[in-house]
């Protein structure tokens, strides 16, 4: 789904919406700090968020910014834990939700607009904060933060081991090939201050045969810190404008100055042809990054398209050492991802180091697909044959986009959106997890219904029915490993639709009124 319409979409789209109430009064006062040398100057400036009140903050000369969030509903107090959840925006479209919690019980927020770039519209990535307790966070209290100022595609966040925040932007490129950014910015402290932000451009992508690769309703798992807190992250290309041609997937990574873009340095991990073939290579989709606690990368990808078996399957890649080498990557095909659009997958590692794998295939020839299964190997896991496999029994099309964590006691938990609510959910196992017996519980978090009575959103006189759906989950764990949730919510109406262009007659068609990220604390 294209994010930059036709000027008849847009008007269309405008009057479909007929927003009651909504006011832009959005701002626009940059400050741009010098860069280091060879460091891509960052223009940042601060966020306004809706307040509940539906007032909206203004900016002062102050550099720092204490966003209210539309919350709902609001805790009593006093808590321990919070409990509710809120929108980060209600006036304009956001997306690519991802949520953090420091080892003090700060919580850290990234998304991006989900806007066309024309000028009149809010673009870029916003970072927010807000330390403990919770109760404030969830009242809209105590929150601040940055604004990137491109159009983005996706956000990512990672912590440090200080709680320091770091941010991957991948942006729009532009151009008729499409393709994308990837900017890197980082903060040390009073992150809530822009001035105390800087960043870089690190890499430049186009997507294989004019598709990209990455989808709106899919998560983003390819950046993460390693033990030191030292930024890497994975991207595939497939640009033929530069010579040599640069096809495959990368590993990029930086240990020091990671503002200074000639820090950073790439190794490509996957094979391709030598010429003449050099349009044959092998394809990694949505990949999921992770760290042994020695920092020896860890990565799943639900599609892998390998030399070594014509169907795509789900993926395995490891590297002990010298990563900045290809031959010291090793991967391992694990189990078919089926037929369909959109299968998914994340990563983590337990206290042992050992990976483990929630992964989403899609249609499968025994039936045996569509729903989640936990995967897990305990060594040599560069051979298939190390790893096995459990169905979590959640049902055909439901728990899909999952995000995988460990407690502190390393329990797993499992995020995921729920096609048959509609909305997000949580699944847990507290023993035996590695078995066939495990006992995995399944909770709604929040599910179409009770977002509609969140926000029930207003829709234009050609629409006549209107439906809530929850996106690619992003879940932390606080120190008492308590769930924080965010994600991207998507409200379509079905409306009457004439393109003039067709010569067809009007006919109805589901379109998408309101994109938001949702931050939930679950009970």
């Amino acid at each position: 789904m294209s994010r930059h319409p036709s000027p008849y979409f847009a008007f269309v789209f405008a009057f479909c919406a007929l927003w009651a109430g909504l006011q832009s009064g959005r701002l626009a006062l940059p400050v741009v700090h010098a860069a280091d040398a060879g460091t891509t100057p960052v223009a940042l400036f601060l966020p306004v968020v809706e307040g509940s009140s539906g007032a909206t903050a203004t900016a002062t000369s102050t550099p720092t910014a204490t966003p209210t969030p539309t919350v709902t509903p609001t805790p009593t107090a006093p808590v321990v834990r919070a409990h509710g959840a809120f929108f980060v925006n209600t006036d304009w479209k956001t997306t690519s939700s991802d949520v953090e919690i420091d080892a003090a019980g700060g919580i850290h927020i990234a998304y991006g607009f989900y806007e066309a770039a024309d000028g009149s519209k809010p673009v870029g990535a916003v970072y927010l904060a807000c330390p403990p307790p919770q109760s404030d966070c969830l009242a809209g209290k105590g929150w601040g933060g940055i604004n990137t100022d491109q159009a983005v595609k996706d956000v990512q966040l990672a912590l440090t081991p200080a709680g320091q925040p770091r941010l991957l932007v991948h942006a729009w490129a532009g151009g008729s090939q499409g393709g994308g950014e990837y900017h890197y910015y980082e903060c040390d402290a009073n992150c809530t201050d822009p001035a105390q932000w800087s960043g870089t451009l690190v890499a430049k992508d186009k997507p294989a045969g004019g598709l990209d690769v990455y989808d709106d309703d899919m998560p983003q798992r390819s950046f993460a810190l390693d033990h030191l807190g030292r930024p890497r992250f994975v991207y595939f290309d497939a640009d033929y404008t530069v010579e040599p041609d640069h096809y495959g997937t990368f590993y990029v990574q930086c240990d020091a100055d990671c503002t200074d873009a000639a820090n950073w340095q790439e190794t490509l991990i996957t094979k391709a042809l030598e010429p003449p073939y050099q349009y044959d290579y092998e394809i990694v989709k949505y990949p999921a990054l992770a760290f042994t606690s020695d920092g020896r990368p860890r990565m799943a990808t639900a599609e892998f398209y390998s030399f070594d078996q014509e169907e795509p399957a789900l993926g395995y890649f490891e590297c002990d050492s010298g990563c900045d080498n290809r031959d010291n990557w090793r991967n391992a095909l694990l189990f078919p991802r089926g037929q369909g659009m959109e299968p998914s997958v994340d990563i983590a590692l337990d206290s042992q180091d050992r990976p483990r794998i929630a992964f989403y295939p899609k249609a499968l020839e025994d039936g045996s697909g569509e729903r989640l299964y936990y995967v897990w190997c305990n060594d040599d896991c560069a051979q298939a044959g190390q790893w096995q496999r459990f169905s979590l029994e959640t049902g055909k099309n439901n728990c899909q986009e999952p995000d995988l964590r460990f407690d502190s006691q390393g329990r797993p938990r499992i995020a995921y959106a729920d096609e048959s609510t509609g909305g997000v959910g949580l699944l847990t196992c507290d023993a035996n997890c590695e078995s066939g017996v495990a006992a995995w519980q399944k909770k709604d978090v929040e599910t179409a219904a009770q977002l509609q009575t969140a926000w029930d959103v207003p829709f234009g006189i050609t629409c006549d029915a209107g439906l809530w759906n929850g996106l690619t989950p992003a879940l932390a764990l606080d120190p008492a490993g308590n769930p924080v949730f965010a994600y991207d919510a998507t409200y379509h109406a079905r409306c009457w639709w004439d393109d003039p262009d067709d010569n067809q007659p009007p006919y109805w068609r589901y379109m998408l009124v309101m994109r938001t990220v949702r931050v939930n604390f679950p009970e």
